[in-house]
C-alpha cells in the first residue's frame, strides 16, 4: 500500500485512514464496502464544509474553522439519521482527512482523496480476505483448528 501511494505520488497516510476505516465497523466485505461508503461521503462533507470556511474567513477570521466543523458535525448526524447508517468514525475519518490534507476545495481533490482511501481500503480488504482464508486452512472438517 505505501509503496503504491509513493509510486502514484498520493499522500501515503491518506492510503492508511483507508485502511483504517475499513476496520471501523465489522470486517466482512459487505461492512467494509458501507465504511469506504461512509468514508467517501465524509470527505464530501469535508470539502463542502471546507469551502465554506474559506468563503467565511474575510467574515468570520478566527471563528470560521469551528463553524465549519460545527456544520460539518451536523452535516454526519444528519447523514446517520437520514440514512440509518450510523457510522460516525467513518464520516468524521473523511472529514479530518480533508482538513488535514489542506488540500484546495475542489472536485479534483476530492476524487484524487477518494482514490486513495480506495486503495487503502482495498488492501485492508485483502488482508482480511487472506487472513480468513488462511484461518480456514488449519480447520478440518470437524471444524478443530489446528495451529
Amino acid at each position: 500500500m505505501v509503496a503504491l501511494s509513493l509510486a502514484s505520488g498520493l499522500p501515503t497516510w491518506v492510503a492508511l485512514a483507508g485502511w483504517l476505516s475499513y476496520h471501523t465497523r465489522g470486517t466482512s466485505l459487505r461492512d467494509g464496502f458501507y465504511n469506504l461508503a461512509c468514508l467517501v461521503t465524509g470527505l464530501g462533507i469535508g470539502i463542502v464544509a471546507e469551502s465554506l470556511m474559506f468563503k467565511w474567513q474575510a467574515d468570520l477570521r478566527f471563528w470560521a474553522l469551528p463553524v465549519a466543523l460545527v456544520l460539518a458535525t451536523c452535516g454526519i448526524w444528519l447523514m446517520n439519521f437520514v440514512t440509518g447508517i450510523r457510522n460516525w468514525p467513518s464520516y468524521l475519518i473523511g472529514v479530518a482527512i480533508v482538513f488535514i490534507a489542506a488540500m484546495e476545495a475542489s472536485i479534483s481533490s476530492y476524487l484524487t482523496l477518494t482514490a486513495v482511501v480506495a486503495m487503502g481500503a482495498a488492501v485492508g480488504a485483502l488482508l482480511d480476505l487472506t487472513r480468513r482464508s488462511i484461518s480456514v486452512r488449519f480447520r478440518d472438517e470437524s471444524g478443530t483448528e489446528y495451529r
